[in-house]
């Protein structure tokens, strides 16, 4: 008799790939009866805690398994487990044998005929259904005159054979297995407590409920033509390939840095957040207007921190910049004329630094007002001064606050000479000595004349007076700070013809 089931240890927990000592007890209802007959198996589990065994080829522990009585009593069968650590045994199960156990008292199936050749193998009179007396056999009229305890079966080493229509409809082995020629038809719930094998399809017309695992062998597709729904997580250990929409209620997880491919568009209703790089890397995508490139925006854009640009910016509106801006090179390429403060292709609302040169290839022009501009390169307007200018350290004889060049080179220049400069001058004492001869010379012949009058002395001493007047003149440079350039030439002119006359 073949005897499969799982192994589970004391606490429920399956017993897989385990080696494991079992007991098999087949006893009497009657709890105060010995048991009939006892034998110890040793198994190996699967994977699943799943072993098969043969009762009655075990090793004999008690009794003899050919003399169970099994068409005289009800047996029960008790299966224990041994535990290694004490090394008692522990029922697991014990439960009463049904139809298949009494194929081995259907040896006595040939006191069925009783001596005659009855067609319907029976040891009581065909009387009809209703009729007969007591037998101790089933007939195949039934067994509603047989006795309780009446079994169907063989007590032989031979299958169990049912025939209808002259046709074996249902073989029950000698070894337990059943076979089923055609459909079997359960009304209510099937309890398998082994392993399900079917080398054909299983239909179900109604729910199925899994207990345990599900395990699809060999590769085999499988087929859902409705929904699956799984309460718990699902791992795919090979890829999954989706042919129709996929909704997901909450978050997609990519785990493992692993790359995620997507063929089409990618279309997010809300938010999208990437806390490391966003890498565009097809070099192919230029931009020429605000549609084209490998990235391409619709609406505005925040960005936090700093941008690079490799090539080009073309910027075809307004650009606003509130905060410093640094640039090592900014082409304007545009040709708008500024005629004001507001136009032309550059307009600033503040104030500019500029920290090197600065080129103007136009005119230049500072502050307000207008008259004829056309040959003034620079125009300063407005304000009740003209240009300050300021530069570093002190004033000296080799400064220049201002030179005056033409194609030949520089022709003069503003000094910032202070006074002390000026009558210290090398230039200027020779000059200032040499007045002063030609003053005591007029001063002499004053004299020697003074008899000509008195008028014309008083006049040559007047002349010769403002003559050294404009020998020492200077003009001071307004607006520039303290300094002086040298002796007005038109006054020196001036008043040297007036004493010679």
């Amino acid at each position: 008799m073949k005897y499969q089931a799982v192994a589970r240890d004391l606490s429920g927990e399956v017993l897989a790939d385990q080696e494991i000592v079992l007991s098999i007890s087949l006893h009497n209802a009657d709890p105060a009866l010995k048991s009939e007959y006892k034998e110890l198996h040793q198994v190996v589990t699967n994977k699943f805690g799943l072993f098969t065994l043969a009762v009655g080829e075990g090793q004999t522990m008690y009794g003899n398994f050919d003399e169970i009585p099994w068409s005289t009593n009800d047996i029960y069968m008790a299966v224990s487990i041994k535990d290694d650590a004490s090394g008692n045994f522990a029922i697991i199960s014990d439960s009463r044998l049904l139809s298949v156990p009494y194929a081995f008292h259907a040896a006595t199936a040939a006191a069925l005929v009783d001596g005659n050749n009855s067609s319907h193998g029976s040891g009581v009179e065909e009387t009809g259904s209703e009729s007969g007396i007591e037998s101790p056999y089933w007939t195949v009229y039934g067994n509603k005159r047989a006795r309780q305890l009446s079994k169907l079966g063989t007590t032989d080493d031979v299958d169990l054979v049912i025939v209808t229509k002259n046709a074996e409809r249902l073989r029950v082995l000698s070894q337990g297995d059943i076979e089923i020629a055609e459909n079997l038809k359960i009304a209510k719930a099937l309890k398998v407590d082994g392993i399900i094998e079917t080398e054909s399809e299983v239909f179900a017309g109604s729910d199925v409920f899994i207990a345990g695992s599900l395990t699809v062998n060999n590769k085999s597709p499988t087929l859902l033509s409705g929904t699956l729904t799984v309460d718990r997580a699902t791992d795919l250990n090979s890829s999954l390939n989706v042919d129709g929409f996929t909704d997901l209620n909450s978050a997609l997880f990519v785990n493992n840095s692993s790359p995620t491919l997507l063929s089409g568009k990618l279309l997010t209703m809300g938010d999208a957040t990437f806390n490391k790089h966003v890498i565009l890397d097809n070099s192919a995508y230029n931009s020429l207007t605000p549609s084209q490139g490998a990235l391409v925006v619709a609406g505005g854009v925040g960005i936090g921190r700093n941008v690079t640009i490799g090539e080009n910016l073309k910027v075809l509106g307004s650009s606003t910049f509130e905060g410093p801006t640094s640039m090592s090179t900014l082409d304007l390429d545009g040709t708008d004329q500024s005629n004001d403060i507001t136009s032309g292709a550059l307009t600033v609302a503040g104030g500019v630094g500029i920290v090197k040169q600065m080129h103007v290839g136009g005119t230049a022009r500072f502050g307000k007002g207008s008259f004829n501009e056309d040959n003034y390169p620079m125009i300063v307007r407005g304000g009740t001064h003209g240009i300050a200018i300021n530069i570093a350290g002190s004033r000296s004889n080799a400064n220049n606050f201002v030179s005056f060049h033409d194609d030949n080179g520089q022709w003069g220049a503003i000094q910032g000479q202070t006074f002390v400069d000026y009558v210290t001058e090398p230039e200027y004492l020779v000059d200032k000595g040499f007045l002063l001869a030609e003053i005591v010379v007029v001063s002499g012949e004053l004299a020697v004349s003074i008899a000509d009058g008195l008028m014309a002395g008083f006049e040559l001493l007047q002349a010769a007076i403002e003559l050294v007047g404009a020998s020492t003149s200077s003009t001071v440079c307004g607006g520039l700070g303290a300094c002086v350039t040298a002796p007005i030439p038109s006054l020196i002119v001036s008043e040297t013809a007036g004493v010679i006359l």
